[in-house]
């Protein structure tokens, strides 16, 4: 299959070309990062419609994945009209052109879309977004769908191996613990998150099945951020006396956040017939990943040129 990533630079972009370049044919966008990976060619690409349709279109893809966001809640929060542009007017020229060009889409969204009041969101649970972040993925679901009716909505938040340029929030608490950095993690913040490269085999399943609107996928397990660190640090091994429980609540410097962003993925195991992976096994995964060639070859990706 051509698979054609936006954003290729990113957490998810760079982890989709590394995870499935020996089995399609990848070409990813960039904008300030620039790429280089084996099998797998790249191109900078800012996000003028007349430019990306151009680009886009001259790969002639089967699949579109875009993964292009401004996931920054703070710096969305004070800049809403910056973030509406990259999040939601460059999802929807994406959308188009996928349509035009006969090719399938998916869009990458995000759990936070909710208000934190209910535990396992299915996908006819009301959307609720407390925050300009928020509003604008949700905002591109619908500018999506209404410029692509048969394109694939994924919400989800994943974790696994990320670079210095991009670290993933697993990154984050195992760079911590390395360095017996003191971390505050919220025990009253709930997820569930899935390792990012089971996450890409997921989307993929769901194409070949030609899944269309919108689909939840996570892991099984409803956990917080605290409880996920504690994971972390005992399947790596780290000391775990500098992890610090504690409330949301305290973080009054923070901008909203939803205090429970679990998702209900009863529709993708139904579709797929297949279960959630969990998240222990997931991070001992993870831990393995670490100790392979494969986060050398994530982090080799980026160039100055």
């Amino acid at each position: 299959m051509r698979i054609f990533v936006t954003g290729v630079s990113g957490l998810l972009g760079l982890n989709i070309a590394a995870h499935i370049r020996s089995y399609h044919d990848i070409k990813g966008s960039y904008y300030s990062h620039p790429v280089r990976m084996l099998n797998v060619s790249t191109v900078k690409m800012n996000l003028d419609a007349v430019e990306m349709r151009k680009i886009i279109a001259d790969f002639n893809p089967n699949l579109v994945i875009n993964t292009i966001a401004l996931t920054n809640i703070e710096f969305c929060e004070r800049n809403p009209e910056y973030a509406h542009t990259i999040n939601v007017l460059s999802a929807q020229n994406i959308a188009t052109i996928s349509h035009n060009i006969g090719a399938k889409l998916v869009h990458i969204s995000t759990d936070h879309i909710f208000n934190g009041s209910n535990s396992w969101n299915t996908e006819q649970t009301p959307a609720s977004p407390v925050n300009v972040y928020a509003d604008t993925k949700l905002s591109s679901e619908t500018a999506v769908l209404k410029s692509c009716s048969d394109a694939l909505i994924v919400r989800t938040n994943f974790f696994g191996c990320g670079t210095s340029v991009r670290e993933s929030f697993s990154d984050w608490v195992i760079n911590g613990l390395s360095s017996r950095t003191h971390m505050n993690m919220f025990n009253d913040v709930y997820f569930t998150p899935i390792l990012v490269n089971d996450l890409i085999d997921i989307i993929l399943n769901l194409v070949n099945i030609n899944a269309t609107g919108i689909y939840h996928i996570g892991g099984s397990d409803r956990i917080s951020k605290y409880e996920f660190a504690l994971m972390i640090s005992d399947i790596f091994q780290c000391e775990n006396a500098y992890i610090r429980s504690s409330s949301i609540d305290s973080m009054e410097h923070l901008v909203k956040r939803p205090k429970d962003m679990s998702l209900s993925c009863d529709k993708t195991q139904k579709a797929l017939q297949i279960p959630m992976p969990r998240i222990r096994p997931s991070i001992v995964r993870l831990a393995e990943m670490h100790k392979s060639r494969y986060t050398k070859i994530l982090e080799s990706s980026y160039t100055s040129k």
